[in-house]
């Protein structure tokens, strides 16, 4: 995801973030133009099991255990304020040998396994090692995709700001733009969601996502 984005990224732009403990996760607001949610294109990862968030705690893979930094039962979620992502505490350095392709891939199978934990940690991993490589294009899809964990355990001010920060390199970036609108969605910042739509819009006037949601967002904001 994010494939458009541009050479312009700069070392030290991407962090990793904290941990964000003490609130609550919230719920997503269910599309209503085609009876399924269109956070599905992008958290794909919603389809696992239901205890897939809690599994993530739990592991057992070689370089999986979460007890070593710390995370297993601190994603509280939701934090409605704006932010910039940190490095994460205690995340200890990549595993030697390596490389960001390979931490990228690890963090998208314990995505798909509903180990968000696990992916996040890998994922933030293949954020370091492709920024030192230089790799802008898969590190908008890193963040992308590390977003769409956030979003599974409730985090939702940190998938913002990973979203947020492939559009401050690729501020066109339809993709990047319409799954941070639904994030928005789901924090009930209706306004900012039907923004980033608008703009979507006049990118692409025949999004489906952004012409079927925009309307909804525009009533709930008042």
């Amino acid at each position: 995801m994010g494939s458009s984005a541009g050479s312009g990224f700069k070392t030290g732009d991407f962090g990793v973030p904290t941990k964000d403990n003490g609130s609550k996760s919230q719920p997503s607001v269910q599309s209503q133009n085609t009876g399924g949610d269109p956070l599905d294109m992008f958290f794909s990862s919603s389809s696992a099991s239901a205890g897939g968030a809690a599994n993530a705690s739990g592991g057992g893979q070689p370089f999986s255990e979460i007890d070593d930094w710390g995370v297993e039962s601190d994603f509280g979620g939701g934090n409605d304020s704006g932010g910039t992502t940190t490095e994460l505490e205690g995340l200890p350095p990549p595993p030697a040998g390596v490389t960001g392709s390979a931490a990228k891939n690890k963090g998208i199978d314990n995505q798909k396994a509903g180990q968000y934990a696990d992916a996040i940690k890998w994922l933030s991993w293949a954020v370091i090692l492709l920024e030192k490589s230089g790799d802008m294009v898969a590190m908008a899809d890193v963040l992308s995709t590390r977003a769409s964990c956030y979003k599974e355990v409730g985090e939702y001010k940190k998938a913002v700001a990973d979203c947020s920060k492939v559009l401050e390199k690729d501020d066109s970036n339809v993709t990047i733009l319409v799954q941070r609108a639904l994030l928005y969605e789901s924090m009930e910042k209706y306004r900012a969601g039907a923004d980033d739509l608008r703009t979507v819009l006049k990118i692409d006037p025949v999004n489906r996502i952004a012409r079927s949601t925009i309307h909804r967002l525009n009533k709930m904001a008042g």
